[in-house]
């Protein structure tokens, strides 16, 4: 009976996460299957998983960093593992790994939020991030970047816990921390930021230093159980730089040494800050806008720096209020991650930019939930732009399925898998054990379409000149071969018609 009332009142209190959480069902399984993105790297995690289950081989190493040549941990195979198992080696199990750890997000959102603002800011923050287009595209594909957001959000949570908890329970919340920390840096480069991330809070929140009585005996101990965590968890890629003699540590000092030589600084920032700005337009809008970020995020916080600047010293010096250290964490995970942006020489793609997501909606939520109290026409004024954001954001994703679904959309993620499987099933029933296959517009799907071959029990040679190929595959609807919505099939007669 004692639980039974505890499970009412916890519904009774949260029904509007529920409601979110059924929503961001909805967006994040939808058709899983047939639009999920499956291109190369999820292939190549595809055949490593395959190889784990089939030949018992232990991986010390995870995917190759898309910057500077040096593998990630292993995690990720092993976070896809189960998933795979159950789906008997199917491509799907990815996008369901990543869509249903995006629900565990989603929750970690909004009582982080409500614990540290408010129950509005926190529907406010859910429902933005629910909803958002940019976040649904990626938490429902098995990529390894694509389990960042989760880890932004427990790391805040796990942060929390150390700064608020009673002073015996510190050591097992750092414990864990230092795990979440060591598995992220594992997911992807970006994780790293998250241990200086952890510095600066503590930094700010302790008031031994602030007061210049820190002693360092009394956190040795603790430093010492969040290091050991952190350390355990990435004893693989430890073992792996010890047989390799440095391989990885070798390959990210060169990286660093060519930036400072293939670009100027300068020219990084300038590149830095547009590609930033823009990734905050396509996260929150779906398309990138200089202006409805300005209006959207910095003149309502610049309006409640005036309105409130009184407060604005004490927000690096209060350590006992939970929305300043809130506050503090969202700040200062965004400046890493806009500095990063000017340490990077290459072309930064969305996903470099995915581990502020949670930490974007919640400052979001907060920043919106603010300007409801200060009147009625303001609280009129924020509900209905929280309604138009989640509607454009739904129209965008919806409108998006419905090209996926008909194979009209000629952009970037315009290949379903439905499509790819399609043509492997008609290639498979219409060729011998081995297909010889010319490719064109589909270089970024070829590890893609050879797991699919290998889950059929077959093999695929591609051929690169103009001859000795049994079938073309191409993005080019314009033959007259068998269409796969995206995917045109031509045999070698047809081609030379």
């Amino acid at each position: 009976m004692k639980l039974e009332r505890e499970i009412r009142r916890f519904l009774r209190r949260n029904w509007p996460l529920l409601l979110i959480l059924g929503l961001a069902i909805f967006f994040r399984f939808y058709h899983l299957e047939e639009f999920l993105h499956f291109a190369n790297d999820e292939g190549r995690d595809a055949y490593v998983v395959k190889e784990i289950v089939e030949q018992d081989i232990f991986r010390l190493t995870g995917p190759a960093a898309s910057i500077g040549g040096f593998s990630l941990g292993p995690f990720f195979y092993y976070f896809l593992l189960p998933f795979y198992l159950i789906f008997n080696l199917h491509p799907v199990a990815g996008g369901f790994a990543v869509a249903l750890l995006d629900l565990f997000t989603i929750g970690l959102i909004y009582f982080f939020t409500k614990r540290h603002f408010s129950q509005l800011a926190a529907i406010f923050a859910t429902l933005l991030y629910a909803t958002s287009f940019w976040v649904n595209l990626y938490e429902r594909w098995g990529w390894n970047p694509n389990v960042l957001p989760f880890f932004t959000i427990l790391t805040f949570w796990l942060c929390s816990r150390v700064f608020f908890c009673r002073p015996k329970l510190r050591a097992r919340y750092l414990l864990a921390l230092g795990a979440t920390v060591g598995l992220a840096v594992q997911a992807h480069a970006q994780g790293i930021w998250l241990l200086p991330l952890i510095f600066l809070l503590f930094i700010a929140g302790n008031k031994g230093i602030q007061q210049g009585s820190f002693s360092i005996k009394r956190y040795l101990k603790l430093f010492v159980v969040f290091l050991s965590s952190f350390l355990l968890v990435n004893l693989p890629s430890l073992i792996f730089e010890v047989k390799t003699g440095g391989q990885n540590s070798r390959a990210i000092i060169n990286w660093i040494f060519s930036i400072r030589e293939s670009q100027a600084f300068g020219v990084r920032i300038e590149q830095g800050v547009g590609d930033f700005i823009n990734f905050c337009g396509q996260l929150i809008f779906s398309q990138g806008d200089e202006l409805l970020v300005l209006l959207m995020l910095l003149a309502p916080s610049f309006y409640l720096v005036h309105r409130y600047r009184k407060l604005v010293v004490s927000l690096w010096t209060d350590s006992n209020r939970r929305s300043f250290f809130a506050l503090r964490a969202i700040l200062s995970l965004t400046t890493l991650v806009f500095f990063s942006f000017f340490l990077i020489s290459e072309k930064k793609y969305f996903h470099f930019f995915i581990i502020l997501a949670p930490a974007l909606f919640i400052y979001l939520g907060f920043l919106l939930a603010r300007l409801y109290r200060i009147s009625n026409w303001f609280g009129v004024g924020v509900l209905l732009m929280i309604g138009l954001l989640s509607l454009s954001n739904i129209t965008t994703t919806t409108s998006y399925w419905s090209y996926l679904e008909t194979g009209a959309l000629t952009q970037e993620f315009d290949l379903p898998l439905k499509d790819m499987q399609a043509a492997v099933d008609y290639l498979v029933a219409n060729s011998c054990a081995e297909t010889r296959v010319k490719g064109e517009g589909i270089e970024d799907e070829r590890r893609a379409f050879e797991y699919l071959f290998a889950r059929a029990g077959r093999s695929v040679v591609w051929v690169e000149d103009c001859s000795d190929y049994e079938f073309m595959v191409t993005r080019d609807l314009t033959g007259a071969g068998e269409r796969f919505g995206r995917l045109m099939v031509l045999e070698e007669q047809e081609e030379l018609r």
